[in-house]
């Protein structure tokens, strides 16, 4: 039950991640290629964190999960492209359940990768969440809204799917506190060798007054994402594949509880439709993720 609870932090932390994520791509960088190298480069601060932790093993060359490291830590960088691409054109909330169009493959992968095997209605509670999700991109009538943004979406959910798999792979084989310290370090190397590339050197020279202005709002997000980030990984390692990727479904549900307050609060400031007919739609979806959910922890 405490593993359950702790995994559920996750979401909400990254429900916190998505608004301040989206509110950074809409509003301060101008060129997403900024937004991920000036958000990427704040883990470092997380760095000495884990290490006073004292749970970060020295891993060899020959360690045999150094290349499950380089894929999780690539594939952290790439998600990101189609994912400030869609926070620039639809909800915020509708972003967040959207990544759950790529776990319609993880069962197959689960079995594949880490053999892993689920009761029936485990199953059946995970592809409820995903019909769900498509059902919050239909249109008046019965056609789905295949814009841009959703193919952007499935691409940036299947990497994630990939990542959420080969990360679980990995924690199979060392600690979350090692994991988590070495991803971080692998990112912020790609970031870095990104700089060479003439037109993405060129982005982030640009927009470093934007950082240096917001380094401190830069440093809560760094914060509550690392947060989240740290919290999922460390469920994960306890918990089956599936289970931790179907907790983690909850996160729009929390969006959109943070919108309506936000919206309370500050006003329309933030990418997110709070119409009567936008809210009964996602309020029926979100019902049907927290039945799926349900079922998905269910054992």
């Amino acid at each position: 039950m405490f593993t359950l609870l702790i995994a559920f932090i996750a979401p909400m932390l990254h429900a916190a991640s998505n608004i301040l994520d989206a509110r950074v791509s809409n509003f301060l960088f101008k060129s997403n290629s900024a937004t991920i190298f000036y958000l990427g480069i704040t883990n470092l601060f997380v760095l000495p964190f884990l290490i006073l932790l004292g749970g970060v093993e020295i891993l060899t060359v020959s360690v045999r999960v150094w290349p499950i490291l380089f894929v999780v830590a690539l594939f952290e960088i790439l998600y990101q492209i189609p994912y400030f691409k869609s926070l620039k054109r639809i909800d915020t909330s509708v972003v967040g359940a959207m990544f759950s169009l790529g776990k319609i493959l993880l069962p197959i992968f689960a079995y594949i990768i880490v053999g892993e095997q689920l009761r029936f209605w485990q199953y059946v509670g995970f592809f409820i969440i995903i019909a769900a999700t498509l059902f919050l991109n239909l249109k008046k009538g019965v056609s789905i809204q295949i814009n841009f943004a959703f193919y952007l979406m499935l691409i940036a959910s299947l990497m994630i799917t990939l990542n959420t798999i080969f990360s679980k792979k990995a924690l199979l084989e060392m600690n979350w506190l090692s994991f988590s310290f070495y991803y971080i370090v692998l990112s912020d190397v790609f970031l870095f060798l990104a700089l060479l590339h003439p037109k993405f050197f060129k982005n982030i020279k640009k927009d470093f007054k934007v950082f240096k202005k917001n380094f401190s709002l830069l440093m809560l997000m760094e914060i509550v994402d690392r947060a989240a980030v740290l919290t999922g990984i460390y469920a994960l390692s306890l918990l089956p594949v599936m289970v931790r990727a179907g907790i983690s479904s909850t996160t729009p549900i929390f969006v959109l509880f943070y919108s309506l307050v936000l919206y309370k609060i500050f006003g329309s400031q933030f990418k997110e439709n709070l119409s009567k007919g936008e809210m009964i739609k996602k309020l029926f979806c979100f019902f049907f993720i927290i039945v799926g959910v349900v079922l998905t922890v269910y054992e």
